[in-house]
């Protein structure tokens, strides 16, 4: 039986994540069963539809496939047209062997950096480019620090929203999370040392910033922002060079870049996020997401009904 149940090491498992996903408006709850969780984020049904517009987040690290089968059954019963387990930056070691009607194994992959080894061994493994912009940075005087206080937190999001409404007309689909998720994990998470926040100010101005979790011996690059009009100072890679230290002395041995898309064209926006992760020296790694549809005439009607006009209006508005 499927039961409430604690936090995990996974800080995507983490009671403290659940209550910062919360803020989205989900509906949050954990369903375990011996020793294994999961976090589950449930959309609100929209009314007058209801299972045809229910999907689910699943957060899990569980490796035994009767909890991970269990998980997507009690999906299915709940009315749940949509599941997912993982997402483009968090899946499943190890590709799952079960079968289900409506069940489809998706491969994801990141790029990790190996922290055990020296300082000068991870700056000789960047690529010569990625060398280039932190020394840039460096020269255009682009201090990297810690976010110490709301004031700072406001001007991150403010970034964080231009870069959504920019990223979006390319990627309808990118939606940035609400201002109370990043106001929650700064008062509740970095206190724990679950998350940090880095900003980069030439001057006395913010120019770019980026949200690390941290899980273990592993610190995971979750969110980034910057102004598009300062680019040439190359204040992102000075913050990344910047985290990659700061985990090495704070005794990470992991540094994950947080997802990549490989074996894409340049006409698609993914492919230059992957070219700039992979120039970190960082190894390809693969991991798989979940994703459970037991009622394909449902999935029809919220995809292409539902999700595929919401996008394409948001995306007007954006142009």
């Amino acid at each position: 039986m499927l039961i409430e149940n604690f936090k995990m090491e996974e800080i995507f498992e983490a009671k403290e994540f659940a209550k910062a996903i919360k803020e989205k408006k989900d509906e949050v709850f954990f369903i375990g069963q011996d020793k294994y969780t999961a976090l589950v984020s449930r959309k609100k049904k929209v009314p007058f539809l209801g299972k045809i517009s229910s999907r689910t987040q699943i957060y899990t690290s569980a490796k035994d496939e009767k909890f991970l089968e269990k998980v997507l059954e009690k999906m299915k019963q709940d009315g749940v047209t949509y599941s997912r387990i993982g997402n483009t930056m968090f899946g499943l070691k190890n590709k799952p062997n079960f079968v289900l009607d409506g069940l489809n194994f998706i491969e994801r992959f990141t790029f990790v950096l190996d922290l055990k080894k020296s300082k000068d061994e991870l700056w000789n493994k960047l690529d010569k480019k990625s060398r280039n912009a932190v020394r840039k940075a460096e020269k255009e005087g682009i201090i990297v620090k810690k976010i110490e206080d709301e004031e700072e937190l406001n001007e991150y999001y403010r970034l964080a929203l231009l870069n959504e409404k920019r990223i979006s007309k390319k990627r309808s689909s990118f939606m940035l999370n609400p201002k109370s998720f990043f106001e929650y994990v700064f008062k509740e998470m970095v206190s724990k040392k679950m998350a940090t926040f880095f900003i980069a100010k030439d001057e006395n101005r913010i120019i770019a910033g980026a949200l690390f979790f941290h899980t273990g011996k592993k610190i995971i690059y979750y969110h980034g922002c910057s102004l598009r009009e300062y680019s040439n100072k190359q204040a992102p890679s000075k913050i990344q060079w910047e985290s990659i230290l700061y985990a090495k002395k704070e005794k990470y041995e992991i540094y994950d870049f947080g997802g990549c898309t490989p074996n894409l064209t340049d006409k698609d926006s993914r492919f230059f996020v992957y070219e700039y992760k992979r120039k970190w020296g960082g190894k390809l790694v693969s991991f798989y997401n979940i994703e459970y549809i037991p009622n394909k005439l449902y999935y029809f009607i919220q995809n292409n009904l539902l999700i595929k006009p919401f996008l394409f209006l948001r995306k007007i508005r954006n142009i």
